[in-house]
């Protein structure tokens, strides 16, 4: 239950109700020892909604419930935690979902969420940590394409001189915290299919050395743009794409552009000790500038740095 837990604190609890009026095929029975049930909830907005499966299957849910033109759906897998992309789709109307497989032990949940203008974060500053691979004698497959901004370029794992296989790693630094909750691939947008890539894994760190899990799911075989949605992860300031597969078994990445969803975790204000102090003092003394205390960053070590440092004394 612990991945069950995860997906619902993915969202604010206090906004979501149950509503079993999204599910217009049979809710099924919870009698027996191995009940087939259909459980629905949703967010009080009609942002986003829940129908879980116990023994996976079919439903048909009425998509009215998104308030948008548009909505997004996924499969979550609540056995270990991962997703599988569904598409886009118009809102209006019954839909029918099958999930990826049905009976014992195959329950799933049908995210269906708002496919609105969703904010990504800026990546103006972002910049390449680490790439294992990339195509830049053969074409402009640099992996720094992944970012920046253009749909036309593209990051191409390399495929002249060689044909490295999956796993593919493309790191990046974001250059500062943020608390994430989504994922967003672009595929190549140029007509091309080689590299498509099938199953990824992305992870996530604070210092660039130790990694966390924060998404494992498949994109669908699809020019349109691929989007995972996963529980929150507090202060990341690194992450790691990496892929484990493409379609017709290739053995390159490639990618358009990869987006983030999240809000910038603000930084602790600055605290000062005894240490901080003494070395004020010296440099008060001194006539030099670029000192360490200097923390206005006017040239000069004065009152006025002692003030600011007085305002952060622990």
């Amino acid at each position: 239950m612990q991945y069950v837990r995860k997906l619902m604190e993915s969202k604010t609890i206090t906004a979501r109700v149950p509503d079993q009026s999204i599910i217009t095929s049979s809710i099924g029975s919870d009698l027996g020892d191995s009940p087939d049930l259909r459980c629905a909830t949703r967010d009080i907005n009609n942002k986003w909604a829940f129908v879980y499966l116990t023994k996976g299957g079919s439903v048909s849910v009425d998509t009215s419930k998104i308030n948008s033109a548009k909505l997004r759906a996924q499969w979550y897998n609540p056995r270990d935690g991962t997703y599988i992309t569904i598409g886009t789709y118009d809102v209006g109307g019954n839909r029918i979902f099958n999930a990826p497989s049905s009976g014992e032990d195959c329950d799933w949940v049908l995210i269906m969420e708002e496919e609105g203008d969703t904010s990504f974060l800026s990546k103006s500053d972002w910049t390449l940590k680490s790439v294992d691979s990339e195509e830049i004698i053969g074409e402009d497959g640099a992996a720094t394409n992944a970012f920046d901004g253009d749909k036309d370029t593209i990051w191409h794992t390399e495929w002249q001189a060689a044909d490295p296989a999956h796993p593919h790693k493309i790191q990046i630094d974001l250059e500062a915290f943020y608390s994430l909750t989504g994922l967003a691939c672009l595929p190549r947008q140029d007509g091309g299919v080689n590299g498509r890539i099938k199953d990824y894994e992305l992870y996530v760190s604070a210092d660039g050395t130790n990694w966390t899990l924060a998404s494992k799911a498949s994109f669908a075989d699809s020019a349109s743009q691929q989007r995972a949605s996963f529980a929150e992860q507090a202060k990341v300031r690194y992450v790691e794409l990496r892929t484990i597969s493409a379609y017709n078994d290739d053995p390159w990445a490639t990618l358009a552009e990869i987006d983030l969803e999240g809000q910038l975790v603000a930084e602790a204000p600055q605290t000062y000790g005894i240490s901080d102090f003494i070395q004020l003092v010296s440099d008060w003394l001194k006539s030099e500038t670029n000192l360490t205390s200097d923390l206005n960053n006017d040239n000069t070590v004065n009152a006025r740095d002692l003030g600011i440092m007085m305002s952060g004394w622990e």
